[in-house]
């Protein structure tokens, strides 16, 4: 069970064998207690029992939303924690702003659950939090635009919806089915609530599609069975996934998988390293959402970001001796890139594909996947020549 909200003493008496608790001291305690809460509550999410999710969620969330973790970063001489660059933070500062990402963790695991429980209201009013400190936050517009929508609250749902295709264009494919069940609307029609959302969307997006995760496929790359080694990854949080059809499904099993991918390891590991090596695996998950949909450019894009993402986790796991997770990071960038090359070649992108291959042979020289995608793709371009 998780620690109480505060540690013995943590009034101010006297430690066995310490000085009085520091505020800092205290705030550490505290996360600590928070995160193994949030971890229960993941637990008990993907085991699909929301209620003692919920009450995980909500606990952790008060260990962490009483603590003065402004008052302490203005000690520290940091104006705004939130706005604060990490990599220009001390080892206290950036525990402070840990905890802030921990306290929007929570609440957005709160919507989630909310949404699971059909407590639509609750989902709002956790997202609606999370907009005020963040207002771009994607996935508590997401979230938000979601419980408006079961709300008959469309028009509001639409704002949200609008303000999340902004800044990730790749999401008009869920955000369109979603509006298209809600209203009752044919595929492809439109509704004047969200009449040009679309064209919106399209001339923002740059042709590059949202950052997502891996795919693994059969050695025969000409099969049409091609997604079932991506359905292998994901079979594991399908289990636990709502039966509700959309992106409230998609979001689930992408959540379910990074939590499954980025359990255990080690206690010291950073706050930072924790949301950098998160933010890769969810971007590995949901390239896996895009191909078996048979979105290659997105998940071509996502595979880019993620090996972005891997690259910075790999730096930080030096910095910090997590030689732990060598292994793992190693296999994540590998994943994109040999996912990058299978995509590129249904894009008929071959010299895109060989590149991407050739980045994962660099990581292991004698993996098959690689050395065949490969030569898949010098043979398509050696035929483009010939033709020319």
């Amino acid at each position: 069970e998780p620690r109480a909200p505060f540690p013995p003493n943590a009034g101010g008496g006297q430690r066995s064998g310490t000085s009085a608790s520091s505020p800092l001291e205290l705030i550490r305690t505290c996360i600590c207690a928070a995160e193994g809460a949030k971890r229960l509550g993941n637990a008990a999410l993907k085991a699909g029992d929301f209620d003692s999710a919920a009450e995980q969620f909500g606990q952790g969330l008060r260990m962490v939303e009483v603590l003065p973790l402004q008052e302490s970063a203005a000690e520290l001489g940091i104006e705004d924690i939130d706005a604060a660059d990490a990599s220009a933070l001390s080892s206290d500062a950036k525990m402070l702003k840990g905890a802030v990402d921990l306290e929007v963790s929570l609440q957005l695991q709160l919507a989630l659950v909310g949404l699971k429980r059909k407590d639509f209201d609750g989902a709002v009013e956790a997202c609606t939090v999370v907009l005020d400190r963040r207002p771009f936050d994607t996935a508590a517009l997401y979230r938000r635009g979601l419980a408006l929508l079961r709300l008959e609250q469309g028009a509001a749902a639409c704002r949200d919806f609008r303000r999340l295709m902004a800044q990730d264009p790749a999401m008009s494919t869920v955000v369109r089915s979603e509006l298209e069940t809600a209203y009752q609307v044919p595929k492809g029609a439109t509704h004047p609530d969200w009449v040009d959302m679309f064209d919106i969307a399209s001339a923002d997006d740059s042709g590059d599609g949202p950052d997502e995760a891996e795919v693994v496929d059969s050695d025969n790359e000409s099969s049409s069975s091609d997604t079932s080694d991506v359905e292998d990854v994901v079979a594991e949080e399908e289990d636990h996934a709502s039966s509700e059809e959309g992106g409230e499904d998609v979001a689930a099993r992408i959540a379910a998988g990074v939590a499954a991918a980025c359990a255990g390891g080690a206690a010291e590991r950073s706050a930072q390293f924790n949301r950098v090596l998160e933010q890769a695996q969810a971007l590995r998950f949901a390239g896996n959402e895009h191909f078996k949909t048979g979105e290659f450019e997105a998940a071509v894009w996502c595979y880019q970001q993620g090996v972005k993402q891997a690259a910075q986790a790999s730096i930080l796991q030096k910095q910090e001796g997590l030689q732990e997770f060598a292994g793992e990071l190693l296999q994540l960038e590998l994943s994109c890139w040999l996912n990058m090359s299978l995509c590129s070649l249904r894009l008929d992108k071959f010299a895109e594909a060989q590149q991407a291959a050739t980045e994962a042979l660099r990581l292991q020289p004698d993996n098959v996947k690689g050395l065949f995608r490969r030569a898949s793709a010098l043979k398509a371009r050696a035929a483009e020549a010939d033709d020319d």
